[in-house]
């Protein structure tokens, strides 16, 4: 465990805190700062910036391309993590339909609590594991996406650039 450790005088060292534990338990929360009303929100918006930061990407600009230049295992486990978060939607669903029914059978209060729970616990996870492969998707594969661009240097914003031009080298557009 790495610790920071701060000189209070010469000679004298205090720890401070186990700094890895720190880094753990801060990504348990947030990524980044929140700004959204929902820790899912939070999270994709996270993603967003993460990945912007890294690469000078706009994700959502460049995902659909950025899709297709992925190796099929790849989008298998973004595929998977997807229908996970949308299986959990659906059980939040059910949740909600088991509430409105609480009036004509008390017990299904209970139900609706579980199932909320479970659907909330379930979304997490899987909105967590969803950025983190799309995240890395990005990472690994923004040099063969600017290949496939014909885009040197392979850098974001030179990507974006391209995307945002339709493809038209030297913003050339038709006037």
């Amino acid at each position: 465990m790495k610790s920071a450790i701060r000189a209070t005088a010469p000679g004298k060292e205090v720890v401070v805190l186990g700094l890895s534990d720190a880094y753990a338990r801060r990504d348990r929360v947030a990524l980044e700062p929140p700004e959204r009303p929902t820790w899912i929100s939070d999270r994709r918006h996270a993603l967003t910036l993460r990945v912007h930061r890294a690469h000078g990407l706009d994700i959502t600009a460049v995902w659909p391309r950025l899709w297709s230049v992925l190796p099929d295992n790849c989008r298998a486990d973004i595929h998977t993590a997807q229908s996970a978060y949308a299986a959990a939607a659906t059980l939040t669903g059910w949740a909600v339909l088991y509430a409105a029914l609480v009036p004509l059978w008390w017990p299904l209060a209970a139900i609706a609590t579980v199932t909320f729970l479970t659907s909330r616990v379930q979304g997490r996870a899987a909105m967590r594991t969803l950025c983190e492969l799309v995240e890395a998707a990005a990472d690994l594969h923004v040099r063969s996406l600017a290949e496939q661009l014909g885009v040197e240097p392979a850098t974001g914003e030179q990507i974006v650039l391209r995307l945002h031009t339709h493809g038209r080298p030297n913003d050339q557009r038709d006037v």
